[in-house]
């Protein structure tokens, strides 16, 4: 498995280059970032732009781990490419609470048939 972190913060942008090289279909991108990124087509656009063919799992978070530190106002990529694991990806709207369980059979009925080893859920 290769992987890298990454952060980026509004004024300063990435970190490093976004090592585009480790896109696959075996790639999952994490990305975890302050609600205010939510309106930064920039940096969304971004990572559509270097992972077009991986999996790309994003998260709000208050303030995020980058290595050994917690930072503010700064989002978080990890990027890992599996040698031998698949991956697969799936995303369900919740429009209200009421509505949770119904989205999680939704989500375990569109994730069944890959027969996951491990599911995560944001």
């Amino acid at each position: 498995m290769e992987t890298r972190l990454l952060t980026h913060r509004p004024e300063a942008g990435w970190s490093s280059p976004l090592p585009s090289g480790l896109d696959s279909a075996r790639t999952l991108v994490a990305a975890f970032a302050p609600t205010a990124y939510a309106e930064r087509d920039d940096f969304w656009a971004s990572i559509a732009a270097a992972f077009p063919r991986s999996h790309v799992l994003a998260c709000s978070s208050a303030g995020v781990i980058a290595g050994e530190h917690v930072v503010d106002d700064t989002a978080v990529a990890v990027v890992a490419r599996f040698e031998r694991a698949a991956v697969t990806s799936a995303s369900v709207p919740i429009q209200a609470l009421e509505m949770s369980r119904r989205a999680g059979q939704k989500l375990g009925h569109a994730l069944a048939d890959g027969n996951p080893h491990t599911v995560i859920v944001v």
